[in-house]
């Protein structure tokens, strides 16, 4: 996926200087528009905005100035400071925030898949095991029954014994799936009666 496909940098400057900024990150590899002033926006540019950054704090996750003094704006709660007339500096901070954001929403969709994943394995682990101790339980019988030749109470022995492997299967299935969504429990007194009278 190319730098900043899915994150666009929003601009806040003055019109025509934020126009410029905008044009220049676009034709750069940085996809960028213009503040409206109060959408949400994953990286905000501020150019000189002054020591109040509270206008941004709420709807911005990385705010960028672009400005002097740095360490001013870093007390009033800027992300990264870069100072006017550092083009290449701009951008080399703007892909690396680019980049890290983009890590990051791609581990958040990668665990909500393996969770997904885990949740179907444990369910179809879990619908398994029914039919299993059926065909368990009639491979043993017919493994005992002298009706049949030594030859067929052989396949019916087997035949128990891969049953019993492909549910020990799901059951570690199930046992993993157990571990990785257990709660850690708060664990303390609780009065009893309180708790009754309350209910």
């Amino acid at each position: 996926m190319p730098l900043g496909q899915t994150i666009r940098v929003r601009v806040a400057a003055p019109p025509t200087e934020a126009r410029r900024l905008c044009t220049r990150l676009t034709r750069g590899g940085i996809p960028a528009e213009l503040d409206d002033g109060s959408s949400r926006a994953e990286v905000l540019v501020a150019v000189d905005p002054g020591t109040d950054l509270t206008q941004f704090r709420g709807r911005v996750g990385w705010l960028v100035v672009l400005g002097t003094p740095g360490a001013a704006y870093f007390a009033a709660g800027a992300d990264d400071v870069v100072m006017p007339g550092e083009p290449e500096l701009l951008f080399r901070r703007l892909r690396a925030v680019l980049e890290r954001l983009d890590l990051v929403s791609r581990v958040e969709r990668l665990n909500e898949r393996v969770t997904a994943l885990e949740a179907g394995l444990a369910d179809a682990a879990h619908d398994v095991r029914s039919p299993l101790q059926a065909v368990i339980g009639n491979a043993e019988l017919l493994a005992r029954d002298s009706s049949l030749t030594p030859a067929q109470r052989a396949c019916a022995a087997a035949c128990a014994r891969q049953g019993v492997r492909a549910m020990q299967l799901a059951e570690r299935i199930l046992e993993a799936a157990k571990q990785r969504s257990r709660d850690v429990l708060a664990i303390g007194a609780v009065d009893l009666g309180g708790l009754v009278e309350a209910a």
